[in-house]
């Protein structure tokens, strides 16, 4: 039988990602309390959803 470990699945599912253009992350960004990167995601928001995040901005300031 094949041994299995939970760091060779992690390390097969991140290859397969960055073979599919997702970058690494460095892990010191990492928000625990909310589980997310807020660098990433405010900068997806503002990339994707550039018309509203401008709305909220003039709304809030930046």
């Amino acid at each position: 039988m094949k041994s299995t470990s939970e760091a060779a699945f992690e390390t097969a599912i991140e290859a397969v990602l960055l073979g599919d253009g997702y970058a690494r992350v460095d892990g010191q960004g990492f928000d625990r309390e909310r589980a997310i990167f807020p660098g990433e995601v405010l900068a997806f928001i503002q990339a994707t959803q550039a018309k509203v995040w401008d709305k909220l901005e003039a709304l809030h300031g930046e």
